[in-house]
């Protein structure tokens, strides 16, 4: 199950083996390790939830950044420099949780956050808006997609 960021080497990339196939494992992974991280998960809602988070992932988070590159531009910056202010941000953080890997992304997030501070408000508000709870209907929603799919009953 690759996906697009394999083109530059930094994708998830899943796998599930038959019974008895399990030997073919250390091939699979050394194959494939060139593109990316690869994850084995058992078929069903482990494989479902690697296919949704990895493999459909990158077009969530181009979503989210379409929006947050459109909001920079409303307040007056170019086009081009609006992306890659965006698109650094984007890396800034990812580097950042990849660096402190012990570190769990909750404590990342509070060495941003001041009390009362401008990050506060703005979570804050995606809390009273329950982005979370969004992001997740989004998320088993494509998971229905990808059982339909799988069960070859999948209408346009």
């Amino acid at each position: 199950m690759p996906n697009t960021p394999a083109t530059i080497r930094r994708a998830v990339l899943g796998y599930c083996m038959g019974p008895g196939a399990d030997i073919y494992a250390p091939v699979i992974e050394e194959l494939f390790s060139p593109l990316g991280l690869v994850v084995p998960a058992p078929e069903g809602e482990l494989f479902e939830a690697l296919t949704v988070s990895c493999g459909s992932g990158p077009g969530f988070i181009f979503e989210v950044m379409q929006y947050w590159q459109e909001w920079v531009e409303e307040h007056g910056f170019e086009s081009d420099v609006a992306r890659k202010m965006v698109v650094q941000t984007f890396l800034g953080a990812a580097e950042l949780a990849a660096k402190s890997a012990d570190m769990p992304l909750h404590d990342l997030q509070d060495r941003v956050v001041s009390k009362k501070g401008v990050t506060a408000a703005g979570l804050q508000s995606m809390r009273e808006l329950e982005i979370e709870r969004a992001l997740r209907y989004s998320f088993e929603k494509a998971v229905l997609r990808d059982q339909e799919l799988a069960r070859g009953t999948a209408k346009d």
